[in-house]
């Protein structure tokens, strides 16, 4: 076991659909490389098209790269930023 959470009460059949809904979301995980850093995916759904995009407000958003098809759970970018061009920067999976 890695996660494990206690709550003070019984969780309804909402509460847990909630939950596995929110964990079982692929997710984008900043890899901290030297002055750099790239991303990783996790949970992503084998045989679906996913799209990088990029923002530096999480209002607009821009495509990076081309779309790919997950051939694995996880998976990790191959590009990587560097960290002195820019003051903040957002990652997500469309």
């Amino acid at each position: 076991m890695n996660d494990i959470r206690i709550y003070n009460h019984a969780l309804s059949s909402a509460e847990v659909q909630q939950l596995y809904q929110i964990e079982g979301a692929p997710k984008v995980n900043l890899i901290n490389l030297t002055n750099a850093v790239t991303v990783s995916f996790a949970n992503l759904v084998v045989g679906t098209d996913y799209q990088l995009q990029v923002s530096t407000d999480l209002n607009s958003w821009t495509n990076f790269g081309a779309a790919f098809t997950a051939t694995n759970s996880f998976m990790i970018y191959t590009n990587n930023w560097n960290v002195s061009d820019w003051n903040q920067l957002f990652f997500r999976l469309h």
